[in-house]
């Protein structure tokens, strides 16, 4: 294959002013005493490459970046030195539809000025005239001037004389969307068979469906500079490796941190499959204290504590201040009753949890839970972080057996000696009422 464009360290620069004068005296009273300082800006700065008849190649970046200055040098909209930039063959220029439609005239007769501006001869463009018309889908509307034409009728007409002259070159700049969509539809038909017909075709789109639906090559240019030229969806990874670094540079060093940890999540569980759930992995256990001293079972009625020890698989990826909690239920799951660290005002920097994999909580119950009827209850712990709306781990991490000193009402059948909370008891009979004010 032969190469059909050849770029060779092109560059093409601006030349902005600094100063704008706002009114023609103040250029007459300034302008001339001393020369403004200019600023220049490089749109492209050493791109080279080359491009073989027939290949589709997808143009890469961010807005701003060279991308629309580089189809309009290979167009020969932007003059350039002929040493840095070759192209061979017919070229049609897909960069504004209807660029050089004269309102005034017809549809008709801008079908004739825009095919003749594409190089052909006023024979051959009447003789595409009637498939022009066709495609477009504006036989009713072609003798009227365009000026009364809508925005997209203007760019159907525009779209069906470019891409009627069988370019060598098809250069596309995020014009496909044309019209409705079943006419968009059809130019991405159109534009499919002249790339297998041999047309070299290079795309401007920030729809990578689209950039993977035509090209198989993509070239990646970032404030002017060629940054990657290869394999198409490398190339997307690249152009999205790049956008996403952009993006971290208008958050803040806190936002930007997060955004950072997220994407190293994202990458371990993308290279786990079986890891469907983007969290660390917790192992718990717990410890029954009473007096100093382990026991396999408290008394309820008494100071006793529960230490829980979590081993943390990936710790950095905590987010936020960590909730560690206890739950008491019937065996069965029922529930009794609960707490965590946040909810009692006790906070936990998840950036201490972040540098070891071995943490500790201890629950101090001082005055026991003398309420609480003596039986077996499943102790379940809880991990959760960003202030409880994420759910790291929940599970029952054993049996916490016990039993009440103190308790002697009904120790079998009630969960809670709710006697305790009754501060008074109120009769009345035959609408007379009575309050006695000592309960026994």
């Amino acid at each position: 294959m032969t190469s059909i464009i050849v770029a060779n360290h092109l560059s093409v620069t601006y030349t902005l002013p600094t100063y704008k004068y706002t009114s023609l005296k103040e250029l007459v009273l300034h302008g001339w005493r001393q020369a403004r300082p200019k600023k220049q800006l490089h749109a492209l700065s050493g791109v080279s490459f080359q491009i073989q008849t027939g290949e589709s190649v997808a143009l890469l970046g961010h807005n701003g970046c060279g991308k629309s200055t580089l189809l309009k040098a290979i167009a020969g909209v932007i003059r350039v030195q002929k040493q840095n930039l070759r192209t061979v063959g017919r070229i049609a220029p897909m960069i504004e539809l209807g660029a050089g439609f004269d309102g005034e005239l017809s549809g008709r007769e801008n079908i004739i000025l825009s095919c003749m501006i594409l190089g052909l001869s006023p024979a051959e463009a009447y003789a595409k005239m009637d498939a022009i018309i066709e495609f477009s889908e504006l036989k009713q509307f072609i003798d009227m001037p365009v000026k009364n034409y809508s925005s997209g009728m203007y760019a159907r007409l525009g779209f069906a004389c470019a891409t009627a002259v069988h370019p060598d070159i098809l250069l596309i700049d995020e014009v496909l969307a044309v019209g409705d969509a079943n006419f968009g539809e059809k130019c991405l038909r159109r534009v499919h068979t002249l790339r297998e017909a041999g047309t070299t075709i290079i795309l401007v789109s920030h729809d990578m469906n689209l950039v993977r639906r035509f090209c198989v090559r993509g070239i990646v240019l970032e404030s002017g500079h060629m940054r990657f030229d290869g394999n198409i969806d490398d190339a997307i990874s690249a152009h999205e490796s790049i956008m996403e670094e952009r993006r971290l540079l208008a958050l803040s060093a806190e936002e930007a941190a997060e955004a950072r940890r997220l994407a190293k999540l994202a990458a371990h569980v993308a290279s786990d499959p079986k890891d469907v759930d983007p969290l660390p992995l917790v192992t718990m256990s717990f410890r029954l204290i009473q007096d100093g001293e382990d026991v396999t079972e408290i008394d309820l009625a008494m100071a006793f504590e529960i230490e829980i020890s979590l081993l943390i698989d990936h710790p950095e990826y905590f987010r936020s201040d960590i909730s560690i909690g206890l739950g008491i239920n019937l065996p069965g799951g029922l529930r009794i009753g609960g707490c965590n660290n946040l909810q009692l005002g006790f906070s936990c920097n998840h950036l201490n949890v972040r540098h070891s994999k071995k943490f500790n909580a201890k629950f101090i119950f001082e005055r026991g839970i003398p309420t609480l009827s003596a039986r077996d209850y499943e102790l379940i712990i809880g991990v959760h972080d960003e202030a409880i709306s994420r759910n790291v781990a929940t599970r029952v991490a054993g049996i916490m057996h016990t039993r009440n000193s103190n308790l002697g009402i009904n120790p079998d059948t009630d969960i809670v000696a709710i006697h305790q909370f009754v501060s008074n008891i109120s009769f009345s009979a035959d609408g007379r009422h009575q309050v006695w004010s000592d309960v026994h």
